[in-house]
């Protein structure tokens, strides 16, 4: 696994295609932007006040296998982590994702924030979504939630009298 380490007080965009661990020090930003791409990425918030942003997007066809797998490992207090997956699959594409957020004994004053929606365009499409918390701190603020969902006829029809073809 590749590792990248983000010095204090830096603020860093990666764009990224493979599993990697993002080592976040203090008062560090990282905007993590993965696109379509079955991997894992783990952000160790390890500074005080360091913050890790991850957006996956994804888009799955015909067999598509996308396996996302992204945790967040609060080890310092007032670290922040937002956790984005969403995207859209069709024909007999699969999404499995994996995302947890783990809050430390020492990570007092901490936000941990996991989103992950999937839009089902046909009826062999397949989506497992787990999100995990593991909270081993009183003093913090995390959630989590996940949304699987297909189009609905209004929908469909609204769209269709906006000019978009089925």
């Amino acid at each position: 696994m590749k590792q990248i380490t983000i010095k204090e007080d830096e603020n860093k965009f990666i764009f990224l295609n493979e599993d990697t661990e993002i080592i976040a020090n203090e008062n560090s930003k990282v905007n993590v932007v993965s696109f379509n791409d079955s991997l894992k990425i783990v952000g160790m918030l390890n500074g005080r006040n360091s913050e890790i942003n991850c957006y996956s997007i994804f888009y799955g066809i015909n067999q598509d296998e996308i396996n996302i797998d992204v945790k967040a490992v609060h080890n310092n207090e007032n670290t922040k982590s937002n956790l984005v997956c969403k995207g859209i699959l069709n024909d007999k594409a699969k999404l499995n994702y994996l995302g947890k957020i783990r809050m430390e004994k020492n990570s007092k004053n901490s936000d941990g924030y996991q989103k992950q929606d999937t839009l089902l365009l046909s009826e062999e499409a397949i989506a497992n979504s787990i999100p995990e918390l593991e909270i081993l701190e009183n003093e913090v603020k995390c959630s989590h939630g996940v949304t699987i969902s297909r189009i609905n006829e209004d929908n469909l029809f609204y769209l269709k009298s906006r000019g978009l073809n089925e």
